[in-house]
């Protein structure tokens, strides 16, 4: 794997130098700034694998940079690592935006280094083989994902957007913005109804420009309040906002209209004028850690696929026409009695604590009082 090292800190780069020679990476090209960088990647024979980039250099720094080699055919899907120390982490959401795949903080850390450039390397490997068995090069790799049908499971990139990462980004973003910000924080999951109709009779830029309609439909209603939104493939949004964000959520009413454009192909007649967008009650992150955002994720992402399968929508039609069942009003019926003799309970539990404590200093001031009086009077 030829990697690409931009920072402006020779001990950095010096540094660098022995992490990847002890871990084999022989194929390393270093430099101290943005513009020679540039140059590089266009004069090299061989094409980078991989990036390393400080973000604060001075000229250009590394943001713009990770926004110039995304903007090169040929890189648009190339692992970008930026590399940053802990007091700069504001930048890392304009990292993110630009393009960036993943960030390692400063002081460098060997082990996570190497681990990170291996799921780089077979990420790059995997892409290698899939360009070898169809035989052709990755310039047409990236014309064709543009043009061609998209499987309906595949996690499309939507291109550029303000608060829209791409999945694997969005995760790491969203674990590495800081214990603090992912305790106060909350997922939550949409998904468009009957996607696989309109996957399967829009043509596929149609398809992927009313999926990123939808996804702008989603952050505009939540841009003010710090919204991060992924596509997950198979009509599913996952994002994360803080806590007291909720609210805004539920007053969106679980439901998003998304207009659809005429279509140019042959299923103009078939499609309809609008989608809705179901959007799931949130699901909390507990514990600050990957495994309790992965739990989540997948725990938002059942609540949208519950609600919009074909037998929930049934039964949700059944209910706005005759009400709720009677087992239903029943289970609620229970769960508020027996939340109301908590509430008395606890209720009871305060006014005997409470008489105690009163009882209890009434019995000293009776002693001290007694004790204060004259000898005659005792």
């Amino acid at each position: 794997m030829k990697i690409l090292a931009v920072d402006d800190d020779r001990i950095i780069l010096q540094l660098l130098e022995g992490i990847l020679a002890s871990a084999h990476y022989d194929e390393v090209v270093y430099c101290e700034s943005a513009e020679r960088a540039l140059d590089l990647i266009a004069t090299e024979e061989k094409s980078f694998s991989c990036f390393l980039l400080d973000i604060m250099m001075p000229g250009m720094d590394g943001i713009e940079l990770c926004q110039r080699i995304r903007d090169l055919p040929k890189h648009a899907e190339t692992p970008i690592l930026m590399l940053t120390s802990m007091s700069e982490k504001s930048y890392i959401d304009r990292a993110f935006s630009a393009g960036a795949s993943d960030y390692l903080t400063k002081p460098l850390d060997a082990t996570e280094i190497i681990v990170r450039l291996g799921v780089a390397e077979q990420l790059m490997k995997e892409r290698r083989s899939v360009a070898e068995s169809a035989g052709v090069i990755d310039s047409l790799i990236e014309v064709l994902d543009r043009t061609t049908q998209h499987d309906l499971e595949e996690a499309i990139d939507l291109g550029k957007m303000d608060r829209l990462l791409r999945y694997p980004a969005f995760e790491s973003y969203v674990f590495q913005s800081g214990r603090g910000a992912l305790f106060l924080s909350t997922v939550f999951a949409a998904k468009v109804r009957n996607i696989e109709k309109l996957h399967r009779i829009m043509p596929p830029l149609e398809f992927k420009n009313f999926l990123r309609t939808a996804a702008s439909a989603i952050i505009g209603r939540l841009e003010s309040h710090d919204v991060y939104l992924s596509y997950r493939g198979e009509g599913e949004f996952v994002g994360v906002i803080p806590r007291k964000g909720q609210l805004v959520l539920k007053a969106l009413g679980g439901e998003i209209s998304i207009a659809i454009d005429e279509s140019e192909g042959n299923h103009t007649a078939k499609l309809p004028a609008t989608a809705s967008l179901a959007l799931a009650p949130s699901s909390p992150i507990r514990l600050p850690t990957r495994g309790e955002l992965s739990r989540a994720i997948w725990h938002a992402i059942e609540n949208v696929r519950r609600i919009t399968s074909p037998s929930a929508q049934q039964v949700s039609r059944r209910w706005s026409a005759g009400g709720f069942p009677a087992a239903v009003a029943r289970l609620r019926q229970e769960n508020d009695d027996v939340k109301e003799d908590l509430r008395e309970e606890f209720a009871q539990m305060l006014r005997e604590q409470l008489n105690s404590e009163i009882g209890e200093h009434h019995k000293r001031s009776q002693i001290s009082r007694r004790r204060s009086l004259p000898g005659i009077f005792k």
